[in-house]
């Protein structure tokens, strides 16, 4: 332990809190782990607000169109996150082995700084009188960097954590993360949406909104001092250079397995997402009523799935949790096609109960996989995960339009077999899910491949 954590008295408050919020065992294995689940709370509320790194664009589309965006000037939102997750693969691949830490916070506190511009740029626009779509241009440019970046960290999180957290404890680790994220997020969004002032003067609305999202930008930012003080990986564990990556995929039959099932749901979602929402307004639900029934079911279920989760990871593993998280997800998209404007008060809460189910475990069962899968200490494979499901969705958001125009006309021509294009987009999109299912289900090698520079393989049942 070194002397910096040894006298640094916030660690040792930080690791007790967390102690007794149910991380003892995490916070035993070395002094200021406290540090990365208490860093992770106000970048939840930034992303959730702004949707920086999640993607939950909801107040940041209704930002940009009080500044005047139009739909179709909106369309290239999803393209410049699109095209900043493939951008970081090609980052992640040419840049040389480096710290993992270091790198991982000068990226965040770039990130999550250039965010900032998103406000800073259209209040010079409008003070300047300039167009929509150079004030446009700029907050795109700020919303590429930050999503690229945001890409690379992640990577390199990925890496700093595999270091760090114990097999046994991972579990643990993201399902704290994770539950006191959308706790505290989901509480700050409830507050957020009693002030909100939805029946103020246009001009009202975008100074809330501009003032709501620097506050949260600026506590994200504020939170990577937090994660810069999280113990660094030991020196003897860093990679002086990386082995070949096409060795590391020929010689791991359940990571090009992996992979595949990640291109194949990363396509499933692509086709069938924006079509879910569609599709629960067809049949009549309304913004209070998904309101409600994402705080009575959603939101429970996502936080039961993830404690389970949790608990789970260590004593199934992460292929098995991701198999039944992938299932769960499949589950809850088919009974949403079985949602009609009759069934919708009694079907509606199952549908996003069983989403909650799903997203819960999956957020804790993928990144378990993961880390079960990439040689230790080596970004490339995480990046090269984010970058195949990038260029997945890069090419379904060009296309999505003809998809949609084609399936609509068949649809008119064929009602009883699909009843509308977005029905028969999420139709798409499970069976694309079942598709990928068998890449999951097949068992590991008794020894992993990749044991020399990864984690051990861990101890399996004969089941």
């Amino acid at each position: 332990m070194s002397r910096t954590y040894e006298r640094d008295r916030l660690a040792g408050w930080i690791d007790g809190g967390v102690g007794r919020l149910g991380g003892r065992a995490l916070v035993g294995t070395r002094r200021g782990m406290g540090y990365f689940a208490l860093e992770v709370v106000p970048v939840a509320v930034w992303s959730q607000i702004t949707g920086a790194v999640s993607g939950e664009f909801f107040y940041f589309i209704a930002y940009l169109q009080l500044l005047g965006a139009s739909d179709s000037q909106l369309a290239y939102l999803p393209l410049t996150c699109a095209a900043a997750g493939v951008g970081q693969l090609l980052v992640v691949l040419l840049r040389r082995p480096g710290h993992a830490k270091r790198r991982c916070i000068i990226e965040c506190w770039i990130l999550r700084s250039t965010w900032l511009g998103t406000i800073l740029w259209p209040l010079l626009c409008l003070k300047l009188g300039w167009s929509v779509p150079v004030m446009l241009g700029g907050v795109l440019g700020c919303v590429f960097v930050t999503h690229l970046l945001a890409a690379t960290a992640n990577a390199g999180f990925v890496s700093w954590t595999q270091a760090m957290v114990p097999p046994p404890l991972r579990g643990t680790f993201y399902a704290w993360r994770n539950i006191a994220s959308y706790l505290t997020a989901g509480l700050v969004l409830g507050v957020v949406a009693l002030i909100f002032p939805s029946h103020a003067a246009p001009h009202r609305q975008l100074l809330w909104l501009m003032g709501l999202m620097t506050v949260a930008t600026v506590c994200g930012v504020a939170s990577t001092w937090l994660l810069a003080r999280a113990p660094d990986v030991p020196a003897a564990e860093r990679l002086p250079t990386y082995g070949p990556l096409v060795t590391h995929l020929s010689a791991n039959a359940p990571l090009r397995r992996f992979l595949a099932w990640s291109f194949l749901s990363a396509a499933a979602a692509g086709v069938s997402v924006v079509f879910q929402s569609v599709l629960f307004l067809a049949c009549g639900a309304t913004p209070s009523s998904m309101a409600s029934c994402q705080a009575l079911a959603l939101f429970p279920c996502m936080l039961v799935a993830i404690g389970a989760a949790g608990w789970f990871l260590p004593r199934l593993h992460g292929r098995r949790m991701l198999v039944i998280a992938h299932l769960l997800t499949i589950l809850a998209e088919t009974t949403l096609l079985a949602l009609t404007t009759t069934r919708l008060p009694w079907l509606m809460p199952i549908v996003l109960g069983l989403f909650g189910l799903s997203k819960g475990a999956l957020s804790v069962a993928l990144i378990g996989r993961i880390q079960e899968l990439i040689p230790r200490g080596d970004p490339r494979i995480y990046a090269l995960y984010g970058g195949l499901s990038s260029i997945v969705a890069l090419l379904v958001t060009l296309k999505l339009p003809l998809m949609t125009t084609r399936l609509a006309a068949w649809s008119a021509l064929h009602p009883a077999l699909v009843s509308s294009a977005p029905w028969g987009m999420v139709l798409v999109g499970v069976v694309l899910r079942i598709a990928a299912t068998p890449f999951l289900l097949a068992r590991d090698a008794p020894s992993a491949p990749h044991a020399t520079t990864a984690d051990p393989a861990p101890a399996r049942s004969a089941a």
